[in-house]
């Protein structure tokens, strides 16, 4: 917890550390290319980091309650990679390299279009977050630029992506009934539907 809190009070505080998210969004509006504290207090007690951290737990007990209600291995998939971006464009001081994981969780799926289209725009959108944040040739900016246009619409790319996971999560086998939809879980086919 002492390494935990040395790292979000001392060495990364802001609202986002170069991650095309939410909080990067309101930092760019607010700072351009400055970085913005996250512990800044707008009411009281409350900051943007608590107001991440509310969010997120929110959201991430929501994902939660979505896989359990019908453990699958597609839903712990999708499971597993909403709950990666909802942490990566809803809590602050979040990097760039944080959303790689959503990629390797959906890349099972991808025999699925709807999944295939979410991926492309999670591949494209990662891979830009992290050239711009650092670069190749190690010098900021050169092939893809962090901040401004570009900024923004990766990080509403983000978002929507986000967005796309969590409503494939919630209609995962909502359209197959009964037995149908346990043969579609385990992908053995009607025969083995009823073991």
């Amino acid at each position: 917890m002492r390494n935990v809190a040395h790292y979000q009070d001392v060495l990364f505080p802001f609202l986002s550390v170069q991650a095309w998210n939410l909080w990067w969004l309101i930092q760019g509006a607010n700072g351009g290319a400055s970085f913005i504290s996250d512990s800044t207090s707008l009411l009281g007690p409350i900051t943007p980091r608590i107001i991440g951290f509310a969010m997120t737990f929110v959201a991430e007990t929501l994902i939660a309650l979505a896989m359990i209600r019908r453990p699958t291995r597609d839903r712990l998939l999708l499971g597993l990679t909403a709950a990666t971006l909802v942490s990566f464009c809803l809590m602050t001081a979040m990097h760039e390299r944080y959303a790689y994981g959503s990629l390797i969780f959906l890349a099972p799926l991808l025999a699925r279009p709807a999944v295939r289209a979410t991926w492309a725009i999670l591949a494209v959108t990662v891979t830009c977050n992290i050239v711009a944040a650092a670069p190749p040739n190690q010098q900021p900016g050169s092939l893809i630029p962090l901040h401004g246009p570009v900024g923004t619409v990766g990080s509403i790319a983000m978002i929507l992506a986000t967005i796309l996971v969590l409503v494939l999560l919630v209609r995962e086998g909502s359209d197959q009934p009964g037995s149908a939809r346990r043969s579609a879980d385990t992908g053995y086919g009607p025969a083995f539907a009823g073991g």
